[in-house]
């Protein structure tokens, strides 16, 4: 890739003293935090996030405690390939096989794919309805920004930058792929893995996410002097790039010339602070503090763009229309104090923006370096080769802790360019409170960056004439050089403005890094030129000098005169020989210093650079296929310490040169499977392959001829649900590499490469199977069991029927003409028409069911966007060559027995650990090896019929996360389920259940039970949406904690009768409340928190109201709960406790959809413990209400065990009537709950 692996967000370059900014914002912490306000927690449910990736496959993503995540993933109608699901320390990436190739030839960006960076920049569905993108045009040929593709919006062309930003829309899925990849298919060409021509995209980028990153540090820089000399930066125009501007501000109400916002919604406005602070940094005139605190260039003209919100947020597509749009002002100087928290090659939308809009001598880009620490951190657009970056320094010259080093990913360019003071700058405060004071302080780069713009707008005074790379290489070459720093670590030195004015030689700010890659020994050294120029009216002599010792750098000459008006050269030799080679690099960087041999002065210095690349050897991978011949694909290869794969494209062989270490390689590839119809895919690994002296065969052999089938069969007669295989690499160092892949349904079978035991860490191979009843049973009259495929979109009879078959071929109308296809089974091939196309023709023809033809191996899915009442499947072509020659008998009967959705499941589970043995893994486990899970799926809502919903049941290992798809369901229903038990410690199911009500949209409810685990044999109720519905705490969503000097609590509000069971809904209102005696102390919805609260334990009440639509649903209108419990704060090193609070649990045993019999004696049960303690009530009341509480009536109780008791309610004759209850319990330590339920459960 040449993108930044990590490139999650745009930050801010600043830190917070006396305010307190979002708390993502990256920061330089203050040495007190006390008072700094916290973001609160997220309200109940929102762990749980769907994301349609520009491919169109929607992905589920729920953020469970530590590593463990679940992923799912349903597939895009059409959608061919499967779906690798990879996890790397923190970050999930889900990446469809068809974009693999695009993403190892650099023509994707991997970040789409990102679905963690997705979640944490709020481009999930909910939050923001598709995946903002920007699009650059090829290189090397004239280009124009690319056109907007199908299935995108808010388009906005770049022309002078060749790009376009656009939303691809999650409301049209597929659409958007479809017209700029439409064949990105594992198997494709490689000369067609890339976009379509006629798309004009050459990449595609993220539209990351963006967040923004003084009377002593102008004098710091000299600024005070340069205005003695008249020069305050007048006339110079500088465009500030941020969060708005306060232009209400005394210190800024006459330096604004124009403003313009980039973020929808929001005027040029600064709600935030960030940018007011920066824009007085660069042109405050001190009003405010009788002029005290001025910026640099108080007489600049500011020319505000807003690209960041009032939240501090912003996006890629924002800034650049802000950098085009102030080029567009005619301005001198852009300040951008924003970067991204990761590293960058230079070659990313922004950074490419920056060198573009300054290609023709401005103006110049000054921008932050970053708050990231760390040697080879310069983010974007500070990477960019034109800009004028900028690191930081404090009051004493020495660097800032925070400040971003050098150098340049991948291209060892020299950065920061300069520094300039960053830690503790007051500036003007945006919007101060009544009495509050009109400055505030801040740290970081972004602080730095402001003090360089406005040193740029009075060199830009002084000289008018000067472009942009001018101006930026006066400030480099007379800065202040600090003792001790590298060039890497602080540019050139401390910008000194005045100096930069007064200067009459002016000299480059560095040359070209000098880079040596392996080999090297007998790489001959480099020149690079520093050119001289001489503005003063009399010759200077210039003495010469390196900072760096040896014969790694020598100079041509010791000295050079320069004449008047004139220019003189010395060439720099940089000599690998003399620089010793360590690991992973050997960097090197100083300054050659000129100074005027009759003064005695030192009046210019240039940077440079040498990087010596380590000992490389070849690697090669050789892909082989199952038919022995070289194969194409994509592979993943990964070393200890850096578990975040490269994706290699590899064409039958490829060698690439790496420093010595040890390999894992690892990759997915389709191969033919045993019988013309079948479409196999091969898991080949290559774990440890040591690279190095020694080691001359360092080949990672991914053979699928020694690939081994997987395979799992059930007792009872199933079709393929989904299977998804994991991987998982664990290292001898520390860290793991784990894949998972989600395998498309139209694989028939599975091959497994072998492995030997490796070296160190562990291997572990796990598949699940998820098996399922047939929905389309077949055989002929013949005997012969045909194999069909039913569609997504048919049309179900359920029961048993016989058919008559027909031949259509190619399923045209005029095929139709003369044959007689009314009320049977029609065959046709699949030919060119769409499958709307064929199925309309068997409509019209009065055709019941219609069977297509695979016309490749693997089964067929296709996308019909109306089944015009058909059954609708497909076959392989040695099954339909025989219904075929039935069918033309005029003879042909297809007995089916079709299920809408399947009565009985089975999830099964295969397990490798340490290595994958040389031989097949077949799973065949007898029903009394399996647990049983009795599954009844409930009805909650009032709409008649069976309502469609999607469940997940997947597998999560103790080692990564649980991947899988969902399946399609009926509710209400019942279903049979069979698991593998794990063993102990192998790791736990996962499973939830949700389906849609028309009157609120997606995912009206959704109900989990995480955690489960099961022993064979045994048999378990597995209840779903079960009466009663109420507030419950439970596994998989955080619960009651106690910090400090807060509480915070998140409810599921709607969670099932089960045990175990949390469920939540996105209809309703919710309204809950903290009260520390009479003192209500903090309120909220589902979800809310506290903060200020004494240490010394406390009584604490909290309560929630919560109601939804009683015309949508069919039973638990509104509930009104309220816990009490005790509560202090943790003990000294622990950040936060959960907070025991007792629950209410209800048994009642209704049907499918809530309802008992009226005029009937039933049995209810009542049970209360705390979930986080587990401690049990130790007494309970129950009261009962037949008209929606209006009126209660007490029932007696009867304990029936710890913290449990029965009772027997005699419902009235009121069919159509509804039972609420209200029920208290109270325990030890203080624990009381109480709880109003109304409509319960109903009566029929």
């Amino acid at each position: 890739m040449t993108r930044p692996r990590h490139r999650l967000r745009y930050l801010p370059a600043a830190t917070a003293t006396a305010l307190a900014l979002s708390g993502a914002l990256l920061v330089s912490p203050p040495a007190s935090a006390h008072g700094t306000a916290t973001a609160g927690p997220a309200a109940a449910g929102q762990a749980a996030h769907d994301i349609t990736l520009v491919t169109g496959d929607v992905v589920h993503y729920t953020d469970r405690p530590g590593d463990q995540d679940d992923v799912t993933v349903d597939r895009a109608p059409g959608a061919r390939g499967g779906v690798s699901v990879q996890s790397y320390g923190h970050h999930t990436y889900v990446i469809p096989t068809e974009a693999m190739g695009l993403i190892a030839s650099g023509k994707l960006d991997a970040e789409l794919f990102n679905v963690t960076g997705l979640v944490a920049m709020g481009y999930d569905d909910a939050r923001s309805g598709g995946i903002p993108v920007i699009a650059t045009a090829p290189k090397g040929r004239t280009a124009e920004p690319p056109a907007a593709p199908d299935g995108t919006s808010k388009v906005r062309r770049f022309d002078k930058v060749d790009a376009t930003a656009m939303k691809a829309d999650a409301g049209h899925g597929r659409a958007f792929w479809k017209d700029i990849a439409p064949d990105t298919t594992p198997t494709a060409p490689a000369k067609a893995r890339g976009f379509d021509a006629g798309s004009g995209i050459g990449k595609l980028w993220l539209d990351a996410k963006v967040e923004a990153a003084l009377s002593d540090s102008v004098a710091q820089v000299r600024a005070p002097e340069a205005w003695a000399k008249g020069f305050d930066g007048t006339g110079s125009k500088v465009a500030v790039l941020d969060t708005g501007i306060d232009a209400t501000h005394p210190d800024l109400k006459d330096a604004v010339a124009a403003e313009k916002s980039f973020v929808p919604g929001e005027t040029a406005d600064d709600r935030h602070g960030h940018g007011t602070h920066v824009a007085s940094t660069i042109a405050g005139s001190g009003a405010a503090s009788g002029g005290k605190e001025k910026g640099v260039a108080p007489g600049a003209r500011l020319y505000v763009g807003k690209v960041l919100s009032n939240a501090g947020e912003g996006s890629e597509s924002g800034i650049l229309a802000g950098m085009e749009w102030a080029k567009e002002q005619g301005v001198d100087v852009v300040s951008m104090s924003l970067g991204t928290n990761s590293a960058s090659d230079g070659t990313d939308p922004l950074s490419q923006a920056v060198d573009r809009l300054s290609a023709d001598g401005g103006p110049l880009f000054v921008v932050a370096a970053g708050n990231n620490i760390s040697v080879g951190t310069i983010g974007s657009p500070g990477a960019a080769a034109a800009a004028l970056t900028v690191g930081a320094v404090d009051q004493r010259d020495a660097r800032a802790g925070f400040s971003s080093q050098g150098p340049v990913a991948r291209s060892y360019a020299l950065k920061p360019d300069i520094s300039a003071p960053g830690v503790g700058i007051s500036a003007a405060a945006a919007h101060p409170a009544e009495g509050a004071s009109m400055y505030q302080s801040m740290s970081g780069t972004s602080m730095a960056t402001p003090h360089v713009a406005g040193g740029a707008a009075i060199l830009h005074q002084a000289h008018p004439d000067w472009d942009a790379n001018r101006v930026k290489n006066a400030l480099m070459s007379t800065s202040k050089k600090l003792d001790g720093l590298t060039p890497y670590q602080q540019g050139t030195g401390r910008m000194d403005v005045t100096a930069a004015v007064e200067s009459t030689i002016e000299a480059p700010g560095s040359v070209p890094t000098a880079a040596f890659k392996w080999p090297n020994a007998d790489a001959a050294p480099v020149d690079r030129t520093i050119t001289y120029r001489n503005t003063g009216t009399a010759a200077v002599t210039l003495d010469l000098k390196t900072d760096t010792t040896g014969s790694t750098v020598a100079l041509s000459d010791a000295s050079v005169t320069v004449p008047a008006g004139g220019t003189a050269e010395v060439s720099v030799r940089l000599d690998p020989a003399g620089l010793p080679v360590s690991t992973p690099s050997t960097l090197l960087s100083g300054v050659v210093t000129a100074t005027d041999r009759a003064t005695g002065d030192a009046v210019a210095h240039t940077a440079y650079a040498l990087f010596k690349e380590p000992e490389a050897y070849d690697y090669t991978i050789e892909l082989t296929g199952r038919d022995g011949k070289p194969a194409t694909g994509t592979v993943a290869l990964t070393f200890p310490g850096n578990p975040v794969p490269a994706f290699v494209e590899v064409y039958g062989k490829t060698t690439l040169r790496l420093p010595a270490r040890t390999y894992s390689a690892f990759g997915f590839l389709d191969v033919n499977g045993d019988d013309p119809d079948a479409l196999g895919m091969a898991v080949l690994v290559a774990p440890d392959v040591v690279v190095g002296p020694g080691h001359s065969d360092a080949t990672a052999r991914l053979d699928a001829t020694r690939a081994h089938r997987v395979r799992a069969t059930a007792p009872r007669e199933t079709e393929n649900g989904q299977t998804v295989i994991q991987y998982r690499r664990s290292l001898a160092g520390g860290g793991a590499i784990g894949s998972a892949f989600v395998l498309d349904r139209a694989y028939t079978e599975l091959y497994v490469s072998p492995t030997a035991q490796t070296e160190g860490g562990v291997q572990d191979l796990m598949v699940h199977w998820q098996l399922r009843q047939k929905s389309l049973d077949a055989t002929t009259l013949t005997g012969h069991s045909v194999e069909l495929a039913g569609q997504d979109n048919t049309a179900h009879h359920d029961g048993f029927r016989l058919l008559r078959t027909v031949y259509a071929g190619a399923g045209t109308p005029a095929d139709y003409a003369r044959l007689r296809a009314k009320g049977r089974a029609v065959i046709v091939d699949r030919g060119t028409s769409s499958p709307d196309e064929r199925a309309r023709a068997a409509a019209d023809a009065g055709a019941a069911m219609l069977i297509t033809l695979g016309d490749r191996p693997g089964r067929l899915y296709e996308a019909y966007g109306d089944n015009h009442g058909l059954t609708l499947a497909s076959t392989g072509s040695a099954d339909g060559a025989r219904l075929i020659k039935e069918a033309r008998t005029g003879f042909g009967v297809l007995s089916l027995d079709e299920h809408s959705y399947p009565e009985y499941q089975y999830d099964l589970l295969q397990y490798q650990q340490g290595s994958i043995p040389d031989r097949d893994l077949v799973y065949r486990p007898g029903t009394g090896q399996l647990a049983r899970v009795d599954t009844s799926f409930y009805a909650l809502r009032k709409e008649a019929g069976t309502r469609e919903g999607t469940g997940h049941r997947i597998f999560s290992p103790a080692w990564g996360q649980g991947v899988g798809g969902s399946q399609k369901e009926g509710y209400p229903a019942t279903r049979t389920d069979y698991l593998t038990p794990a063993p102990t410690g192998l790791g736990v199911w996962n499973e939830d259940h949700r389906f849609t009500l028309s009157t609120l949209g997606a995912d009206s409810i959704l109900e989990v039970a995480p955690g489960q685990t099961y022993t064979a044999g045994e048999r378990y109720p597995g209840d779903w949406f079960k009466p009663v519905n109420a507030p419950r705490f439970g596994e998989g969503l955080w619960r009651p904690s106690r910090t400090s000097n807060g509480i915070s609590w998140n409810v599921p509000a709607w969670s099932g009768g089960s045990d175990g069971h949390i469920a939540r809904s996105p209809g309703g209102t919710a309204a809950s409340e903290l009260r520390q005696g009479d003192t209500v102390v903090a309120k909220g919805a589902y979800a809310g928190w506290s903060t200020g609260l004494q240490a010394a334990e406390q009584e604490f009440t909290l309560s929630l109201k919560a109601d939804r639509d009683n015309g949508t649903w069919a039973g638990s209108t509104a509930t009104d709960t309220t816990w009490t419990f005790r509560s202090k704060a943790p003990p000294q090193g622990t950040p936060k406790e959960e907070i025991p609070v007792l629950d209410l649990g209800y048994d009642v045993d209704t049907d499918l959809l809530g309802q008992v019999r009226a005029g009937s004696r039933v049995p209810l049960g009542l049970s209360s413990s705390s979930y986080t303690s587990g401690a049990k009530a130790t007494a309970a009341t129950l009261q009962v209400s037949y008209d929606d509480g209006k009126t209660w009536r007490p029932v007696a109780l009867k304990r029936s065990g710890d913290g449990t008791w029965r009772t027997t309610l005699d419902t009235p004759r009121q069919r159509g009537g509804w039972v609420s209850l209200r029920a208290t319990a109270q325990g030890p330590d203080g624990l009381e709950v109480s709880q109003d339920v109304i409509r319960a459960f109903g009566l029929k």
